[in-house]
């Protein structure tokens, strides 16, 4: 039986590439004969943060955390997985901040080389967004077909969010024709209620996008899910795993660096910080990020859940700017390039 490996990278800019990104080449693996790679890398739009951290109370302003000035540090994380298929969170066209059309961005940044397909979502109370799906054309035959949808379509109660799906071919080495998978990226509000609601109604919601066969189908669901403890994030990673048939590629994922965030080779125990090491900052922007003695609540907020393909490895990205090659702003070199951090996840097509 010939295996195809492919990897899926995720930060709530979330980004699943392959083998070559502009030409470059990565260095050759030896645990199997092809790779493709899947990240997912939340990079949270700075402006919505911004907002809210340079706020009368704030203790800092935060403001050089422009998306501007960390881009070539998220551009440099990207083309060193060099993925197979990128879903990115939470862009903005423009940045109110600067103008700057983000999406036109990422997408120049991947060039010619990649089929890149946006999502635009209306504002609305639940949570909008902007994704940006890319897909390597070297590794991946096509992408078949694209759709959005407001997750409150199928949720009545409680704020809920937004997820995107991609039909996409696979190549195969030994097959002429592909293997299909479906690419969700989502990203769910961090309210209980609206959480709990919408891990519930996933299968529905599979079922409506691929069809009532969907568990014969090769599927990952990753991107921000908001899971905070606080907002009964344990319970809602249970319900989806179960309700879905799904395992959760993050559960085995390890640090690659040692710094703040968290230590080279452990588990990763989270997968945000809000881009800087400074609690204080951090009690006024996002309390829920807390219990009631004050500790921050570590557990991994963001996830690559699948089925009927074989995680092989998984890891977090927690690398500051500094460790990525540093800024001209020595601010930023204890800054990580997002406020999540990447998710990458190597799969491999089996038969089944």
């Amino acid at each position: 039986m010939t295996n195809k490996f492919f990897s899926i990278s995720s930060l709530t800019l979330l980004c699943l590439l392959s083998n070559n990104l502009h030409s470059m080449k990565r260095s050759p693996r030896t645990d199997f004969r092809q790779e493709t790679h899947n990240i997912q890398y939340s990079s949270r739009a700075i402006d919505g943060y911004k907002s809210k951290i340079v706020d009368p109370g704030a203790p800092k302003d935060y403001g050089y955390l422009a998306h501007k000035n960390r881009f070539p540090s998220i551009a440099k994380v990207i083309k060193e997985w060099n993925p197979d298929i990128c879903n990115l969170q939470e862009i903005q066209n423009p940045n109110p901040t600067d103008g700057i059309d983000e999406v036109t961005q990422y997408s120049d940044f991947f060039g010619e080389a990649y089929d890149s397909r946006s999502f635009h979502f209306k504002p609305s109370k639940r949570r909008p967004n902007q994704y940006l799906m890319t897909a390597n054309r070297k590794s991946l035959t096509r992408v078949i077909a694209c759709a959005s949808y407001h997750l409150d379509q199928w949720v009545s109660e409680g704020r809920t969010g937004t997820i995107s799906h991609s039909k996409i071919e696979v190549k195969r080495p030994d097959r002429e024709i592909g293997e299909i998978v479906h690419v969700f990226n989502t990203h769910f509000h961090p309210e209980q209620v609206g959480g709990m609601n919408t891990a519930k109604v996933m299968p529905h919601i599979l079922e409506n996008c691929i069809g009532e066969d969907y568990k014969q189908e090769r599927i990952t669901i990753s991107g921000d899910f908001n899971t905070f403890l606080q907002s009964g994030g344990p319970e809602q990673v249970r319900i989806i795993k179960e309700g879905c048939g799904m395992q959760d590629a993050v559960d085995a994922a390890t640090f690659i660096s040692t710094n703040d965030y968290g230590q080279k080779g452990e588990l990763a125990t989270h997968t945000f910080y809000l881009f800087i090491y400074d609690e204080e900052a951090l009690r006024v922007t996002h309390p829920e990020c807390f219990d009631e003695s004050g500790g921050f609540l570590q557990m991994p907020i963001d996830h690559v859940f699948y089925r009927n393909l074989r995680g092989i490895k998984a890891f977090v990205d927690n690398r500051t700017i500094g460790q990525l090659g540093g800024s001209k702003d020595p601010r930023l070199n204890n800054v990580t390039p997002a406020d999540h951090f990447p998710v990458v996840v190597d799969f491999a097509l089996t038969d089944y």
